[in-house]
């Protein structure tokens, strides 16, 4: 399940209680096997606390783009930088070029 299925539902579902009880299951699935995520998402968002000013809806949705695409292509030789503010090891616990993993950062 991608960001856009999760928002909208999946396309062909008529009945909206379905979907939201889709929607609920998926959600609930995916943070239980989200710690690792979770953990690079509130460091994330811990360092934008950090850098000051005011933190938006677009500020984060940004971030959350961001840190979703590192995550899916963090072991790719495309990526020649590292993110500084994650816990020592913490990257290792997440597989990579895994489009689940990475819109896990989105339901967090």
């Amino acid at each position: 399940m991608n960001i856009f299925d999760y928002l909208f539902g999946k396309e062909g579902s008529k009945d909206k209680s379905d979907k939201v009880q889709f929607q609920s299951d998926q959600f609930e699935k995916s943070l239980e096997y989200s710690a690792p995520v979770e953990q690079c998402v509130v460091e994330s968002v811990s360092d934008l606390k950090k850098k000051g000013g005011l933190i938006e809806t677009k500020t984060l949705e940004a971030e959350a783009i961001y840190l979703a695409a590192f995550l899916y292509m963090k072991n790719d030789h495309d990526i020649d930088f590292d993110v500084d503010y994650f816990s020592v090891g913490l990257l290792d616990g997440i597989p990579s070029k895994n489009y689940q993993v990475a819109d896990k950062v989105f339901y967090i």
